[in-house]
This record gives structure tokens, sequence and C-alpha cells, in this order.
């Protein structure tokens, strides 16, 4: 149904545009996604099978240099080992090492932009 599916997008456009964590800078975590969508009691509605074409809707990729975007190692302070999702002409694009990504994802959730990553 289209309209649920602009309800969801628009719940995911607020997330980022207020930059809430697991939505800043570029980055879409798969695991505060569906965090938002369970708060927002919508994870059911979208199901996590769909949820990619919903992003890529959004201008959102998987990491290319991530296996199936999905990071290969927690990220810090977590147990979470998310897929990652950017936006298509992100920074971090050409990124090929796992870390480098993770610390990327990090800074931009505390707002520092993608560029200004050691190592990027």
């Amino acid at each position: 149904d289209n309209d649920i599916d602009d309800r969801v997008r628009q719940i995911v456009i607020n997330a980022i545009d207020s930059c809430r964590k697991g939505f800043c800078g570029g980055f879409v975590s798969s695991y505060e996604l569906e965090h938002l969508l369970r708060d927002s009691k919508m994870d059911r509605i979208m199901p996590r099978n769909r949820r990619q074409e919903m992003l890529r809707t959004l201008g959102y990729i998987q990491h290319p240099a991530l296996r199936k975007g999905r990071v290969s190692s927690n990220i810090p302070g977590t147990l979470d080992r998310p897929q990652i999702y950017i936006k298509q002409n992100h920074p971090t694009v050409h990124y090929k090492n796992n870390s480098e990504i993770v610390a990327a994802y990090v800074k931009a959730q505390q707002g520092v932009p993608a560029g200004l990553v050691e190592g990027g």
C-alpha cells in the first residue's frame, strides 16, 4: 500500500533530517532503522525484505565495500553488526576497509562530516 510506504518513508526522512542516532551524515544503520520502525509500530508494516528498496527510493545503497552491506566488526560500544547504507555519492563510497567505514559511520553519528575522517 503506497500510503503506508509513504508514511514509513516520511518517518525515515524525519530521522535523517533530525540526525537521529544511526541516520546522520549520509549513513543509515539497519539496526537503528529496525529500532525506529519498531518504536513507530511500523516494523511489521515494512518487513526487512522491503527496507532496502525503500531506502533506495531515498537515494541510499548498501556500502559497496561491505559484503551485503554488513560491517564485519561490532560498532564500538555496541554488539551491533548492522548493514550500513550510504547516500549514493557519499564521500566514503570508495572506502575499501571495514574499520575505515565503521570509523566514518561512528564519527558521522557524532556530527563529524565524512570528509573530515582521518584516513579517508
